[in-house]
């Protein structure tokens, strides 16, 4: 039999519809609409320049995010509302961070200049006729040039593009300059001095720049030299984070922080005049000797590039050397270096010393830079101190 479809006329479907919609009695409710907020933040880097082989810290807050990552191999970051990163770009690098929420995502850029360290400047103090100047010089030894006068004991900030250094008169005060490289670009930025302390010297800067440790005298206790640290607007000025009575012979050398900025490193002398490197945390507790050696004087530490290793040096007799141990003292990781030289600092990458060359009785002190082991020296300045990155 065949099936037939039935034909109904098009009003049957119009009656149809408008019954089916006045079914229910009272009709359909509706959800509200589900409040969506975009979210907001902040992100920065500091600092915001360094040099290939350093680290700057990027840090980020947050409002109606759910989730926060940054790019250039950083990913997924937390807390989500805020945190910091801690990167090492070998190039100039701008960093992105996109934050996530119901409203869609925002995105937020910090920038990091990286000076190479292919042209890394060296800062170094004068020496005899040039006493009382502060130098740069690549370090393959080119392009000298004398930077700033009147001044001693300079330290370059993390950026490489400022340093700090004392006043050489009788103010006693710290002046911080900016440079790009030439006696003609370098502009003092600020000075101030730090009352009551006199006789300020060795300022090194925090990896963050924003403070200062060194070495003085209060003159409140003149017979006793401290370590203090201050900030670098020349505010925020600490008790002594350590004071010994000041004799003859060697004194505290140059104090110097830890890469992290949680430590520094610096040489404590004894009653007889002996000296040792310690390590303290970076507001004077928990102090630790590190050296223990009766039969010389060690001073001038400075920590590796990862603060796992401090190059020291130690002198007896008129004879000084270029050593290192661990950041722990373990003794078997004692090892002796270079003879005949002072004060090493590590390259910011870690591959490299410069130090300054050191013969009792000679009446000059190169500068050399070598493999970070003392392979290769190299003289790069024929009558310097204090050398620095």
């Amino acid at each position: 039999m065949k099936m037939c479809h039935l034909a109904f006329p098009p009003a049957f479907f119009l009656f149809a519809t408008i019954g089916l919609a006045g079914c229910g009695g009272g009709g359909s409710t509706q959800s509200p609409p589900v409040q969506k907020t975009t979210p907001t933040g902040t992100f920065s880097a500091s600092p915001t320049s360094i040099s290939d082989g350093s680290s700057t810290t990027l840090s980020w807050t947050s409002e109606n995010a759910t989730s926060a990552s940054i790019d250039n191999s950083v990913g997924s970051v937390t807390p989500v509302s805020g945190g910091s990163a801690k990167v090492s770009p070998t190039t100039t690098t701008t960093y992105t961070l996109t934050l996530t929420g119901s409203g869609g995502s925002v995105t937020y850029q910090a920038a990091v200049t990286v000076t190479s360290n292919g042209a890394a400047l060296i800062l170094y103090y004068g020496q005899g006729s040039e006493s009382g100047t502060v130098s740069i010089v690549e370090s393959n030894g080119t392009n000298p040039a004398q930077i700033a006068s009147n001044v001693y004991d300079p330290a370059w900030f993390a950026d490489h593009q400022s340093f700090v250094a004392v006043d050489c008169t009788a103010a006693n005060e710290f002046h911080i300059f900016t440079t790009s490289g030439s006696a003609t670009s370098t502009k003092l930025q600020s000075s101030f001095s730090v009352p009551p302390i006199v006789n300020p010297g060795f300022p090194t800067p925090s990896p963050d720049g924003k403070t200062l440790a060194f070495v003085g005298f209060s003159s409140a206790t003149y017979g006793q030299e401290g370590i203090y640290t201050v900030k670098a607007d020349g505010t925020g000025l600490t008790d002594p984070l350590y004071q010994r009575w000041f004799g003859s012979g060697v004194g505290i050398s140059q104090p110097r922080w830890s890469h992290d900025g949680a430590y520094i490193v610096h040489n404590r002398v004894d009653t007889n005049d002996h000296s040792e490197i310690w390590v303290m945390n970076a507001d004077g507790t928990n102090a630790r000797q590190v050296t223990n050696n009766p039969s010389f004087s060690s001073t001038d530490p400075a920590f590796s590039v990862d603060d796992k290793t401090i190059f020291f040096d130690a002198c007896s007799s008129g004879v000084c050397q270029i050593w290192k141990i661990a950041s722990d003292g373990t003794p078997s990781t004692e090892a002796m270096l270079i003879n005949n030289a002072l004060g090493p600092v590590p390259s910011p990458d870690g591959k490299s010393l410069v130090y300054m060359g050191f013969t009792y009785g000679e009446t000059t002190s190169p500068l050399f830079v070598s493999d970070v082991n003392g392979n290769s020296p190299q003289q790069i300045v024929a009558n310097g101190s204090d050398p620095g990155w």
